[in-house]
Parts: structure tokens; sequence; C-alpha cells
């Protein structure tokens, strides 16, 4: 049953949180409309609490409004309040140009008038004459009038009195119409060309509107928005059959229409007792005072235009305005394009008008306007004087289905064909299209396959018959770039990471930052405007910087952002950075005082599969959809661990991948298991890292035609959120592959492709199952088959398609912001030919996929800017701006390529010269870091299998660890010989080479860095070639050397020591410590000696300055590394050691504070475990 209310109860719903309205006796509530309505937010809580229907019918309505309407009526009017209901048109615009007429008057009236006024005048110039004096003082400026004011002569005769009295009634009468003129003409139009242009009106959200204000009007205005106000008709001609010149009357001649051009009156009369109104864009403007000009099409079977067509001099009818949304103002666009039909000429007059009469305004306009017959066309004497007048602004091609002999213009109707002639070279362009319905349906068919978007629901700009449609311009990537992938280890700081990747991504477009016009930061783990701490280091050129954080999907989600600010034409270029500097382990909530975003999954896993707390969610979570897919369609386990295998191969060619490591079937199905069937080999890692891109439009590209070849085209693009299937009880529905299906569907037709066109795609593996369930989803196996294509090779090289060539989430890494990033750098490498290492044949597009849970899914489609297939690139240096191949080596950029990037005329030194681990050690850190990090996943695969026979493999040096590990569990005397001794090495049967180096012998800098021999195993950091002589070291024997390099050590230690920090790490600072000057206790003993002595300080301080923690090697504790090198970065960061040239270094004045117990404890910074 309908609810009906009184207009006081509707009354009561006025607020932006609470907003009804009343429409032809209904009920709307238009609250959560506010931030849709095409006309502003402000238009509907205007009429909040009352009847809009009037309103409601002086905008023009698409045929899916009332849809939209539909779903926002909450109820209908009391009976006893309800009003009759007028008839109704729906808005058109009929224009034609008349000459100025004002309305005739009587002789005598005229006559008084004119006595009237010479009085009046005659006064005013007695006071000027008698006053004139007055004139010369400050008090009047100077001007033409007013100078001549001055120079009238005080009459000292008759003759010169009579003179100069005469001539004060007649300048100063000048002077008078002059000022009123000047003033209507300011009021009018604001004081700008082109007449009125008041302000476009923005679109406030509900959460920034404010109610409007009161603003009271002027006594008697011309027109009124809410009543009509009566015009007598004055003038009236028939211009064609059926068509009529309407001149009606102002109330005084000096009176001006205040609309703005584009917008337009409701013109009202009483028809058969009944209200009838319909909506008319006058053609008169501000230029013809005294009169509103109508065009009106006469429609037989109407009601409204018969009577206008029968109306005569003298009759009156109401007028009511201004109304609609759209103002025209100059600069809207560069160029426009309109195409009309019959009548629908007459709006876009309004504008060419506007547009050639006024100087200022350098739009160019082109009109392509369609008719049956030569003597349909309107005002084509007007069109062509103005098209010969402004050739460079306005040209006018005409199109008759019915030609006569000798026509030399477009005949028939009008095609794509002619629409494409007309916008070639325009990229800035917009299409006003008006005509009658069939036409314009016609016409938005051929311009929406052109790249134009279709107009929402309800507007003035979606009418059915004037529509105003904006070109979206193509968006192209024209540069990459990619820091390494490594592990959460505090190394670099998000400003190195996103700094880096974007100076590779400026320097592979080969631009300056001042070419930059908006900046997009994606990140998930930071503070707010880390973006801008990114982008400051490039220039502070004060250009707009968003920050976005969409989960997993952030680093697409700021190319979809880009792409549609570009598209849109609110940008020619932007650069796109993502970084990450995230915690080691499993992602964690930052905000455990509010509710997580992600509860309502968490409640949805407990309520079907259950949920354990002390498992990560997220391998719960895609592990749950793997379990499902294998019951639904018949996959194995082996087929997910297949997918972890094909990333760790592809991944080994990339020289940007956190792990390069190849494994086998087996190592990655005994790998520690993490949530059936996912094992540690199936999941991505945690991981820090940058990637960026610049983005920009085709009119940007067109005018940088050497980067042609380079260029990529973002040829379809979808991003998509959750439905309410994510709720089905389906796990597999849980992780958003209905997102995916969407975007995919979405992107793919945009770019006119299907799943079968693709060689080459990049996707959101975070696990092996997510890839699994995916590529069905993208539609490259059939449905439910996905693991079919994976087990007969198909998603590989040679198979049907490339999925994640760069080794994928699972073992390039995750680094949340980057990582759509880094796939899109990729996809670019491989479509540019640069990916000559694992370059994929025949590719002509690439697909790119980026998910986010909670939700959000990115499908983009790439394609090269010519068409052309991939072709290998052989020499990638040759035309790379970077002097090498990025896509297969992982370099810095150097201090040159820094200062080639970095603004010109915008760069803050403050910014730029901050100084952290220069690059040479950097790498090297990362490298030893790879390397361990690789070597103790290998050790912690096989403690789980202990089955595994170390001989069966002596080459691989995980087997070595094993046996050592069974080693050093066993109780030994203080001589016993090292763990890597080499009588240990020949009983496993390692064979002299590399593994065997590294084991026995010390890592120096690259490219020869070894490791030492003797019960320790270090890992070296931040090494030169120089020596220490240290007797720090001298408590240790080595079996190839006398003394350890130069350098930062931490070494492990016998388990069953006598002091606790030999269960651990121990950190070799790079200095000698206890000698010449460095840091003492208290009682001036001096830091360190404790490990000289043997000897254990009290409350645990026997590791004072040597950061320990448990080691890798014993699998029953958690390992530490990833803290003691946090520990490292802190001390370098807060100056208590630097990095020159000869490694890191440090000193008294770098250690003064710990000379005192409690200052010592500021600098112990112990690992914690």
């Amino acid at each position: 049953m309908t609810t009906s209310y009184t207009l006081e109860e509707v009354g009561k719903h006025v607020t932006d949180k609470d907003c009804w309205i009343v429409i032809h006796n209904k009920v709307y509530d238009v609250t959560n409309y506010f931030e849709l309505h095409p006309g502003g937010a402000e238009v509907l809580q205007e009429y909040g609490g009352l009847d809009a229907t009037e309103p409601f019918e002086d905008a023009s309505h698409s045929d899916s409004a009332w849809e939209t309407m539909n779903s926002l009526i909450v109820g209908e009017l009391a009976e006893e309040y309800r009003q009759a209901d007028h008839v109704y048109y729906k808005t058109t615009h009929e224009h034609v140009e008349a000459a100025p007429i004002l309305a005739k008057t009587s002789t005598a009236k005229r006559i008084k008038s004119l006595f009237t006024k010479a009085l009046a005048l005659s006064l005013t110039g007695s006071l000027v004459y008698f006053g004139r004096p007055l004139l010369s003082t400050r008090w009047l400026s100077t001007g033409l009038l007013t100078n001549q004011l001055l120079r009238i002569r005080i009459g000292k005769t008759s003759t010169d009195f009579w003179y100069g009295y005469l001539s004060s009634v007649a300048t100063t009468s000048l002077l008078v119409m002059s000022a009123g003129y000047l003033a209507a003409n300011k009021l009018s139009s604001g004081g700008g060309h082109g007449g009125p242009s008041l302000p476009a009106r923005s679109k406030p959200t509900f959460r920034t509107l404010k109610k409007p204000s009161a603003i009271t009007p002027p006594e008697a205005p011309i027109l009124a928005t809410r009543s009509y106000r009566k015009f007598p008709l004055v003038r009236k001609k028939e211009l064609s059959p059926n068509v009529y010149l309407l001149v009606f009357s102002l109330p005084s001649p000096t009176a001006v229409l205040p609309l703005p051009t584009g917008q337009h009156v409701s013109v009202m009369a009483e028809i058969n007792g009944q209200s009838v109104s319909r909506s008319y864009t006058p053609i008169s403007n501000y230029k013809d005072p005294g009169v509103i000009e109508l065009v009106v099409k006469v429609y037989p079977t109407g009601l409204l235009t018969p009577h206008l067509g029968n109306l005569n001099v003298g009759d009156a009818v109401g007028f009511r305005g201004p109304i609609g949304a759209m103002k025209y103002k100059s600069g809207l666009s560069k160029r426009i394009l309109m195409i009309a039909g019959g009548t629908g000429v007459t709006p876009m007059y309004q504008v060419i008008r506007a547009i050639c009469e006024d100087e200022a305004d350098d739009t160019t306009v082109t009109l392509l306007y369609a008719n049956n017959n030569l003597e349909d066309i309107l005002m084509k004497e007007k069109l062509d004087a103005w098209a010969a007048a402004h050739p460079g602004k306005f040209s006018v091609s005409y199109v008759l289905v019915n030609p006569p002999n000798g026509w030399k213009d477009g005949t028939g109707f009008v095609s794509k064909e002619m629409i494409q002639q007309k916008l070639e070279g325009g990229l800035d362009t917009k299409v006003m299209l008006c005509g009658p319905p069939g036409m314009v349906k016609i016409m938005k068919t051929h311009l929406s396959d052109m790249g134009f978007p279709v107009p929402g629901a309800i507007s003035k700009a979606s009418d059915p018959t004037l529509i105003i449609m904006a070109a979206l311009q193509k968006v192209y990537v024209v540069g990459v770039g990619l820091t390494k992938f490594i592990k959460p280890r505090g190394l670099v700081d998000y400003p190195d990471l996103g700094f880096e990747a974007g100076v590779k991504a400026l320097l592979d477009a080969g631009i300056n930052y001042d070419e930059v016009q908006q900046g997009i930061a994606c990140y998930v783990y930071g503070d707010s405007t880390c973006g801008q701490r990114v982008f400051y280091r490039f220039g502070m050129t004060q250009i707009p910087i968003y920050n976005v954080n969409n989960n997993c999907s952030t680093g697409s989600s700021g190319i979809h952002l880009a792409r549609q600010l570009i598209s849109h034409n609110a940008a020619d270029c932007i650069l796109v950075v993502g970084f990450e500097k995230m915690f080691p382990g499993s992602l964690k909530t930052n905000f455990p005082d509010r509710t997580p975003p992600n509860d309502r999954t968490v409640a949805m896993m407990r309520a079907t599969r259950g949920f354990s707390d002390t498992t990560p969610r997220a391998p719960q979570t895609f592990g749950n959809a793997g379990r499902e897919y294998m019951e639904k369609y018949g996959a194995t386990a082996d087929d997910f661990a297949e997918i972890a295998r094909i990333n760790h191969a592809h991944s080994a060619k990339n020289p940007y991948s956190q792990f390069r490591d190849v494994y086998s079937l087996e190592q990655i199905k005994n790998s520690p298991m993490v949530h059936a069937p996912l094992t540690k080999l199936q999941c991505c890692p945690t991981s820090d890292g940058g990637a960026a891109a610049v983005i920009v439009s085709q009119k940007w590209l067109e005018a940088h035609p050497h980067l042609k070849s380079q260029a990529i085209l973002i040829a379809g693009q979808h991003m998509a959120t959750d439905s309410p299937a994510l709720y089905s009880r389906s796990a597999i529905d849980l992780v958003g592959m209905e997102m995916t299906r969407t975007a995919a569907r979405v992107a793919m037709s945009e770019a006119g492709i299907t799943a079968a066109d693709v060689k080459v795609c990049e996707l959101h593996d975070c696990f092996s199952a997510n890839e699994m369930i995916t590529i069905d989803c993208l539609g490259l196996s059939a449905p439910g088959k996905a693991h079919e294509l994976v087990r007969a090779g198909g998603i590989t090289f040679g198979g049907q398609v490339v999925v994640n060539p760069s080794g994928g989430l699972i073992s390039k890494g995750h680094p949340l912001g980057a990582t759509g990033l880094a796939q899109c750098a990729e996809l670019c490498w491989h479509l540019r030919g640069w990916a000559t290492n694992r370059h994929v044949e025949g590719a002509r597009y690439a697909l790119q996929h980026n998910l986010g849970l909670g939700g959000a899914a990115v499908v983009t489609v790439y394609k090269r800017a010519d068409g052309k297939l991939n072709g290998l690139v052989e020499d990638v240096a040759g035309v790379s701006k970077s002097k090498y191949n990025p896509a297969v080596e992982a370099r810095e950029p150097t201090q040159e390529d820094v200062a080639t990037v970095i603004s010109r005329t915008k760069s803050s030194e403050w910014m730029v010269t901050e100084k952290k681990i220069q690059a040479q050690f950097q790498s090297d850190l990362q490298a030893a870091v790879s390397y361990f990090d690789n070597l103790i996943l290998k050790i912690e695969c096989l403690v789980e299998n202990p089955s595994l026979q170390p001989k069966d493999n002596p080459e691989d040096q995980a087997r070595l660890i094993v046996l050592a590990t069974a080693k050093f569990n066993t109780p030994r005397s203080q001589d016993e010989i090292g763990l890597f001794s080499n009588e240990v090495l020949d009983g496993a049967g390692l064979k002299q080479g590399f593994v065997r180096d590294f084991l026995t012998s010390v890592r120096r800098p690259k490219p020869n860095i070894k490791l030492c021999s003797n019960p320790i195993l270090p890992i070296l950091l931040f090494v030169t070639d120089a020596k220490s002589t240290s007797p720090i070291f001298e408590h240790y024997r080595f079996q190839d050397l006398t003394s350890l390099p130069y350098g930062l050590w931490t070494s492990y230690v016998n388990r069953d020591g006598k002091h606790e920090f030999e269960d651990g790490y121990r950190l070799f600072l790079p200095f000698e410590i206890g000698v010449a000057g460095f840091a003492r206790l208290t009682d001036d003993t001096l830091v360190g000696e404790n490990l000289e002595s043997g000897q254990a300080r009290q409350c645990g301080r026997s590791n004072d300055l040597y950061q320990t923690g448990y080691n890798h090697y014993i699998p029953s504790h958690e390992p530490q590394l990833g803290d003691i090198l946090n520990i490292w970065q802190s001390l370098v960061q807060a100056g208590l050691w630097e990095v020159g040239e000869q490694g890191v270094v440090g000193g008294i004045e770098k250690f003064k504070e710990a000379d005192t117990d409690d200052g010592f404890y500021k600098y112990q910074l112990n690992v914690k475990w």
C-alpha cells in the first residue's frame, strides 16, 4: 500500500542528510542522489520539502530517467494536497535571428515622454554648465566625455551663455546614455565579452553542501525562476512552413534579457483551461535590448505550438527563467563540433553568435547542419556571413537529403565518416548534438564508437534533443621505472624507493619533472601525504598530488585515476609513483582500535569453513578458495604447486625479483605448509620496493613524436568493486572473483578484444590459488578448466599465454603500492620488445589484473601505439634513454640521471641533498641479504622434510646446512673443527666451485664476494678491501686468513657457548671498539672488552653494542635477521653510523652520550625476540 504524506510532513525533510521533494504528486527521497545529480546538489536541496514538478519539467530527460526516479519514490501526496497535473512537454531549443524591434506606442505618449526627457536633460545641462568649475576637481575622473565638458566655455555674453548651455545639455545626454548602457551591459554580462556569463555551478557532495543563502531579488525583475511574467507579442514572421519568428516586448526598450548563453526560458499559456508550458532558448541576447526573440516550429498535433503559431500581435504569454544547468563561457573547449538537424540548429546559433561576437573567445566552431531540403535551412544567410567574416573561427557544412541540382555540399544523412573528417586533428573537442530524436540516437551511436562517453540519465546536457559530449583522449604509458624488490628489512626508506622509481620512469620517457602536470602517489602503509614527501624531491612545482590507497590494487588504482584525469582533459602528463616500506611477516592491521574493513569477510569465513586466529588471514582466505576450486572442478594440490614452480622459474630472468631461485615441484610441495593447499613457496612475500609510470594524453604524444615507438596505449581499462555475490557463502566469491569477471569483461570490450587475443598477462598471484581462479575468471581458460591449462603447460613460454613472465607476486615480491605499476612496467617492456631474455612471441595485446580485497579489481588492456606485434629489439641500449636495457638489468640511477629529470626551476636543495647509504654499498647489502634469504628458505623447506638424504644432490648448499644442523645439535669439544671445515665439506661430497668458495672463503666487494670459514658463518655488509687488525678478531681462529676485512659483520656462534650473547647473532662494528677514544663505561672500561676477556657483564649487558638475536639455522627459533638489519639502518639514519667510501665509520662524536650507564642503554638497541 502506498504511503500518503501531507505537505507539512514533506516539508520536514529539507536537510542535506534528509531531503524529499514532490513531483507530479509523488514524494521522492533524493538524499542519496545529491552526488549523482548532473545539475548539482544545490538544485535538489533548493526544492527540498517543496513541489518541484515545474522545475523538473523545465529540464529534459532521457528514457532511463524514469527508472532512476522510480527507485527514489517513498510515497505520494495525500489527496487533499494534490495539484491538478499541468501538461508539460520536453524541452526543445529552436531559434532564428531577428532584428531588434521596440514596442510601438501612441503619438501622444511619445510626445509626452520626449518632453519629460528634454526637461530632465535641460536641468542636468544647467547643473553641468553652472557647476563646471567643480568638474576640474578630483571628484570626477577624466574621460572622453568629461574632458569635453571641461572644454565648454562659461559664457560672458548672451551668445556664449546659450552656446555653453546647449553644449552642456548635448554632452550630458551622451554621457548619461553611455553610462546607462555601460551599467546595463555590466549588470547583464558581468563585464565580460560574449554576453551574460554566470559562474559555472559546481557539484558539491552532500558532505560539503550548504543551505542556499537568501537572495533579495531586485524590484520588478524581468524574469523570475519560480513565477511567470507575461510579455506581449510585437512582431511575427513565418520563416518557413510551420516555422515562425516570434518577437515579444520586454517592460522597457532598454531592458536586457538576463539569460546566460546556453540557458533557456519556460513559456506558458492557458489553453482550454489548462496551463501548458514548454522550454525555449531565446536567440536574442544582451545586444538586443527590449525584446525576447523565439523561433517556434508548429506541430499540428500539439497543444502549445499551434497556440503560439496562432498568436496575434498584442497577445501575451508567460515567461519564466533562467532555466537549465548548461552555461556557455569562453574557453569551454578549444574546438566545438556542432551537429544539428532542422530546427536543432537554434541552440547552436546562440553559442555561435556568442563566440563570433566575442573577439576574446578563440574557440574554433564547426557546424555540420542537416536538413531535408534547401528551403529548410534556417538562418543560412547569417551562418554563411559569419563563416565568411570569421574564417579561422567558424565554418559550416550543409547536408541535404534532397539536394537541388548543382549542390556541392554534403548529401544524404550525416555519416560517421563525415563526423570523423570534421574531428580529424581535434584532440580537445566537445560535440554539441541537437536534432530530431531519430537523428540524435544514430549520432550518439557514431560518437560512442569514436570514444565519446554517453551522457547520464537526467541532465540538460543529456537531453534527447540537445547533448553535449566531450571527446575522451587516448591515454599512453611512455615511461616506466622499477627498484629491486627486497625483503622488508628497513634497508631503504619509502622516499628513496619512490624517488628511484620515479627518476627511472622520467628518464625512460626522456622528460624533466617540469613537464609533469599532476602527481599520483600509491601506497598502503604510511602516514598521510607521503606522496608529497616523495614528489617534492623531484621539485616543488605546486602541481596537484593525489595519495591513493586501495589495498593491494593501489598501484593500478593510481593508473586508473591518471587515465580518468587525462582522458577527460584534466591533464596531459601525469607521473604515477607506487612505493611500499612494509613490516616483516604477514599483513596486520594498523588500527586495531576500530572496525576493520574485512570484518564481515572474516565473519563469513567463520560461518562457512572456519577461521583460525593463529594463522594469517590472507592465506586462509585464498587457501579456502583453492580448496573450493579443487572440490568443484577437480584440481589437485599439485596443480597449485605447479603454478608456483612456473612463477619461480620465470623470476630467475627478472633482475628486479626478490627471489630468483628455481625450485622443483617436490621442493614447492614440501616447503612448510601455511594453509592447505598452500605451502610457503606458493605464497607471496612482503616486500619493499617502488615502481613508477609516466602517463600522457594523445595530444601530449603528438607533441613528442619521438616517443611513439615506445608508447603503449591503454586500450581498455575498468575498475570494479564487490557485488552482493561476495557474501554468497562461496569461498571463491569471497576473494572477489565477481569483481575480476566484471572488470575483465568491460576492459576487454572497450579494447575490442577477447581473452584469445592475449599472449602475455601479469595477474595478481598473491597465492597460487588466486592465480588458478583468476586464469578462469579472466577467460584465459574454459570455465572450471584452469588447472587443465596449467597441466598442459599453457601458462608458460611455448604455451597458450605466458602468465606472469616477471615471476609474479609469488617470486618477484609484493610491495603493495608498487605492485600494479610493476606489472605495468613488465608488460610495457614486453610490448616494446625490450624483455629480450624472456620475450613472448607474437604479442599485440597485454593483459593486467590487480586485485585488492575489500575490495577493488582493476583490469587493463595494453597495446602498442602502432598496433603492431612486439618484435624483438636487438639493441635496446641504443634506443633507451638510460643507455642500457632496464628490462634485463637493474641499475641504480646516477647523480647525472637525477640531475637530468628533477625540476630545473623549482627544486629544493633541502629536499634533494639528503644522503643515506651510498648506492654501491646499498647494492652490496641487498645482494648479501638476498642470497641469505634464499639460503634460509631452502633450509626451512628441507628441515620440514628430514627424509631427504643430504647426499642426493651434493651441489645443493641447503642440504649441507641440514647436515651441519644435525652435527650442530650434538655435543662438541671447544677445540672441535668448525661446521664448514674442509672435513665437513668433504664428508658431504661438496665439489670445488662457487658453493664451496662461498662457505670457506672471505666475501669481498663485488664481483668476488666470499665468506670466511671457522665455527661462525658471517654475512658481510658495507665491506672494502681494507684490513683490520683489531684485537677483537684475534679471539677467533680462521682457517684461510689471519684477520677479517674491514667492514661490518654479523656472526653465528656456538649454541652451547658460555655467554648469553653467543646464542644468536653478534654484530662486529667496522671500527675498533675499546681502542683510541671510542666509548667507555662510567668505570672507564672500554666498550667491548667483555669479548676479549670472555667475561659477561652484569644485567645482561654482555652484548653492549653487539646486537643479538636467534639465528636462522635453528628451526625451533624465529628468524630475527630482519630486526638486526632494521637496527643497522636506524643507526645510520640516526647519525650514529656514517657511510663513506671506506664503508661504515664511527667515532667518539657519534657515541659520546654512551659514556654513562643511562646513555649506554640508549645506544644498545637490543634485538627483540
